[in-house]
């Protein structure tokens, strides 16, 4: 819960919390890439995701948590959606990864490999409970 506060042009937002949640240094990041998969390349995604992606996060990443599933939809012939997730100790660590570290390499030879069968997204997520 928050109180917006317009103040010298700044929005500031003040936050009711506990002094322990509030005085937590290192916040647990969620870092989840959505993926969307033509049926021609559905298997080699796969297969890339679970040997390649999560082994590098994991070891070079620094990330724990992996999952990784397939997004369920009601239309069977269009592109499978896949979502790969992984928990990550801070904000700034995670995305360096992601945008211009070892995941950004991954994801760039992913694309050059699968082409336009391939489409992906990412978000970051802190980490409440």
């Amino acid at each position: 819960m928050g109180i917006f506060q317009r103040h010298n042009s700044v929005c500031t937002i003040y936050s009711f919390c506990c002094s322990s949640w509030c005085s937590r240094k290192l916040v647990m990041v969620l870092v989840n890439t959505t993926f969307a998969v033509s049926p021609s390349a559905d298997c080699d995604f796969r297969e890339w995701v679970k040997s390649t992606f999560i082994q590098n996060a994991i070891s070079g990443g620094g990330f724990t948590a992996p999952l990784f599933s397939r997004i369920m939809t009601d239309e069977p012939d269009c592109a499978a959606s896949y979502a790969v997730q992984f928990i990550g100790s801070g904000i700034e660590k995670s995305k360096q990864w992601m945008e211009s570290g070892d995941g950004s390499r991954l994801l760039r030879q992913l694309r050059h490999s699968l082409r336009d069968n391939v489409l992906w997204f990412s978000t970051y997520m802190e980490i409440i409970e």
